[in-house]
């Protein structure tokens, strides 16, 4: 689905594919990574028995992966491709299911570069932040982020990714969205909507004057750190995954936490545990599938 990057030097053959929901049937050029990519059919005989009680010889198809090949093209290490050449230094980078988000500074002049972010990979819901649906099989530069902002972190997530900007006063989101894990609406979305562009997520006001610092993306859930140790999750919680109850909530009546909610991990401990303090901060996060971890510093006040 071009999610390496590299489908150019991996040997993939050029296709025509045609754009999605376009009724002119324009098409775009994509790289074949099917099964044939990675093996070959051999033809052979076969004894089957025919309804008549007699057998005869019939001649049938049989596919072979080529492990030689799978070994060199998917399992060894190898650059990924940039869509327009040239001096890139990566500072960041996350994989999601099945696409990743690079962020580069790129050589202009000797004394000049520029931070541009890039995408690659499966581009169903958006998740690539192109601003439409089409697959990518080298880094593409986001061109949306162009006159808008300077990214310094990403966060993938399954379908959707999180983009964290220089000065940690805005976090981005796009792709899949009918978990909430955008963040970007207090209404439940229908099954499959997305977004294709980088969006700015409101937070609440009691973020403002401090600056996020970290963004991290499970499955379908997302999160943010701000300097000041609160965390914020929002996103599928079927299992609870986002840190708060999955009792339904809000005139939607969903278990999913649709916008950023602050997280209270100090509910864990309970009341007649004052020895580990009453408030706690949040020092780091990570999520997965179903599950989140959340490093917590208990302190005394």
């Amino acid at each position: 689905m071009g999610e390496l990057g590299r489908s150019k030097s991996m040997g993939a053959s050029p296709i025509k594919v045609e754009r999605q929901g376009d009724a002119s049937s324009t098409h775009y050029m994509s790289y074949d990574l099917g099964k044939m990519f990675m093996g070959y059919t051999i033809k052979k005989m076969e004894r089957k028995k025919k309804p008549d009680g007699t057998f005869a010889q019939e001649e049938i198809e049989e596919y072979c992966y080529n492990t030689k090949l799978i070994a060199e093209k998917f399992m060894t290490p190898a650059p990924v491709e940039f869509e327009i050449p040239g001096n890139y230094t990566v500072i960041d980078m996350a994989m999601g299911q099945t696409h990743m988000i690079v962020i580069a500074r790129v050589k202009i002049t000797d004394n000049n570069t520029l931070t541009k972010v890039f995408a690659t990979g499966l581009n169903q819901y958006g998740q690539l932040g192109l601003g439409h649906t089409e697959n990518r099989h080298c880094l593409t530069e986001i061109t949306a982020f162009r006159d808008m902002d300077t990214i310094h972190q990403v966060a993938v997530g399954a379908f959707h990714t999180l983009f964290l900007n220089a000065t940690g006063t805005a976090v981005y989101s796009c792709g899949r969205s009918d978990y909430g894990q955008l963040g970007l609406s207090d209404r439940v979305q229908g099954a499959g909507d997305f977004v294709s562009t980088p969006t700015q997520i409101a937070f609440p006001e009691t973020t403002k004057g401090q600056s996020f610092v970290k963004i991290v993306s499970g499955g379908n859930m997302s999160s943010v750190i701000i300097d000041n140790g609160d965390c914020y999750t929002w996103g599928y919680n079927t299992c609870a995954q986002t840190g708060h109850s999955c009792a339904r909530r809000g005139p939607e009546n969903s278990e999913d936490i649709l916008v950023p909610t602050k997280l209270r991990p100090m509910r864990a401990y309970g009341k007649k545990q004052s020895s580990f303090g009453t408030t706690a901060t949040v020092l780091g996060a990570a999520c997965g599938g179903q599950h989140s971890l959340f490093l917590v510093n208990r302190y005394v006040e």
